[in-house]
């Protein structure tokens, strides 16, 4: 029985990623990004080294860019604006550019990621410093947009931005009411399901063994 319980709970606990489970066991684990969005907030909190409001007011454009579950992919038919943050014209040449020089595929969101972060520090200096001078959440998304995407004015949208950014910081730094991720929500209900599973279990293993000394053979 106990061989039993194992067994079911390795499979199941398998199957959840690592951020979700080890929060539920109690256990210290690395998070390990679960998506693109998760992908986006690592790289510039830990591999560009900003901070989550700044990290925040970058991807709250960049889902108003491209979609919410940030797709690099994501390809603007009239003037031909691509990825995540909808480079076009000489811009979108740079990150061709950037891709064949480094080896890297271009619908990649590493490869976006990185070069967004080598043009804040060549060619969108003037973008990132005043990022680094944001002090909320909502400032960091409208300097973004306004210094480095530079959107029409009419298709700019500055209050789908600052909601998505602000939705982001809560999620990620637990400020206010998460929003909930629906891949979240489906590895909890799984751990709800192995809690309920490991107690039946453990309910007739004990059974089992009272069972053994009340004078049943062994």
């Amino acid at each position: 029985m106990v061989n039993l319980l194992r067994i079911v709970t390795s499979i199941v606990m398998a199957s959840i990623p690592n951020n979700i489970a080890g929060n539920a066991m109690s256990t210290v684990a690395s998070p390990i990004p679960q998506n693109n969005v998760d992908m986006a907030y690592q790289y510039f909190t830990t591999q560009a080294g900003l901070n989550p409001m700044i990290t925040a007011g970058i991807i709250g454009n960049l889902i108003q860019e491209s979609t919410p579950s940030l797709k690099p992919t994501a390809l603007e038919g009239k003037e031909g604006a691509f990825g995540v943050a909808q480079w076009r014209g000489p811009r979108l040449a740079g990150l061709r550019k950037f891709a064949e020089n480094r080896g890297m595929p271009l619908d990649a969101l590493e490869t976006q990621l990185n070069y967004l972060w080598y043009e804040l520090n060549d060619t969108e200096t003037r973008a990132y410093k005043k990022l680094l001078r944001a002090k909320t959440v909502q400032e960091a998304a409208r300097v973004f947009s306004r210094y480095f995407e530079r959107p029409n004015s009419k298709l700019e949208r500055i209050d789908k931005r600052i909601g998505w950014a602000t939705r982001i910081f809560n999620y990620y730094t637990g400020s206010g009411k998460k929003i909930q991720n629906p891949a979240d929500a489906m590895n909890r209900l799984k751990l709800r399901n192995l809690e309920t599973l490991n107690r039946a279990l453990i309910a007739q293993f004990q059974q089992a063994q009272n069972v053994g000394t009340q004078g049943y053979p062994q």
